[in-house]
């Protein structure tokens, strides 16, 4: 649970220790399966020019729907991609700790 630490958001920890104490012996294999996004290759995707406002950022955390958004309007005139540049990082532990709820609960 520490090593995936960095993943998550620290707000969310102690929950996830909960359920996963809780988590029932043939659930618990299916925890192998969540794949957790690293937020420093989110956060490289959206520093890397084109590759922000191209939205590949968003495509990596799964948020296809923005990522398409993000692509069409050049970045919404870069002020989405500077946005991202700040809250990226977040949304990707966010996004992991969605998945990893969805495979516990």
């Amino acid at each position: 649970m520490m090593t995936n630490s960095k993943y998550l958001p620290v707000e969310t920890l102690h929950s996830v220790k909960e359920a996963l104490e809780k988590l029932p012996d043939e659930k618990s294999l299916y925890l192998h399966s969540v794949e957790l996004k690293d937020p420093t290759t989110t956060l490289i995707l959206s520093l890397v020019g084109l590759l922000g406002i191209a939205g590949l950022d968003r495509f990596y955390i799964g948020n296809i729907g923005l990522g398409v958004a993000k692509l069409l309007t050049v970045g919404a005139c870069y002020i989405w991609t500077i946005v991202d540049l700040f809250t990226i990082t977040k949304k990707t532990k966010e996004k992991n700790y969605a998945n990893l709820m969805a495979v516990i609960m």
